[in-house]
């Protein structure tokens, strides 16, 4: 297994893999192609159809605008740019709506941050209801999928004997999680 950040960057590996090993069973893909591969066989575990919607950043955007209205908070002082970037950040931590709450308990935040934790929640929950995910969720439900399936994380490891990840400094956390439970 190969993986990679940007479609670009699979593409240059999947042409140099085969013309170095012609015929051979390595599959490159970017971290999102493959979770996205992997939450259309399993993703029933996390709540989700195989046929599930990935929301790019304009259905992000206006989902957001639609849980702020909902929450009665005005779209205009709290930026959904903002408000997407700061939930973004929280799933590549590998954090939920939930675990994001709770850290503002114990530590001494800004309102803006209070409003993401109860847009984040409703955020996550209409994308749930919708059969649906933004580009961090195919990460964070992989992560999930993987640590609570140790069958899955057999299957994968022996399916993957060798793990390339390009670029490897630039993984966030969930990133590495998914590398990690599948090496294991």
């Amino acid at each position: 297994l190969a993986i990679t950040f940007t479609n670009k960057a699979a593409d240059e590996m999947r042409e140099r893999v085969e013309q170095l090993l012609p015929g051979s069973h390595v599959w490159v893909s970017t971290f999102h192609r493959f979770c996205a591969r992997l939450l259309r066989q399993y993703g029933n575990v996390v709540g989700l159809d195989s046929n599930f919607s990935i929301l790019d950043t304009g259905d992000q955007k206006l989902l957001i605008r639609q849980v702020l209205h909902d929450l009665d908070f005005d779209p205009v002082h709290y930026a959904p740019d903002k408000i997407l970037w700061r939930i973004s950040n929280a799933k590549n931590e590998c954090q939920s709506p939930e675990q994001y709450l709770r850290k503002l308990e114990h530590s001494v935040g800004d309102h803006l941050q209070v409003v993401t934790g109860k847009v984040f929640q409703l955020y996550q929950r209409r994308l749930l209801d919708a059969n649906a995910v933004d580009f961090d969720d195919l990460l964070l439900h992989v992560v999930h999928l993987l640590e609570a399936n140790a069958e899955l994380r057999a299957t994968l490891g022996s399916r993957y004997r060798y793990i390339l990840v390009d670029e490897y400094q630039d993984t966030n956390l969930a990133q590495y999680r998914i590398v990690r439970a599948i090496a294991h």
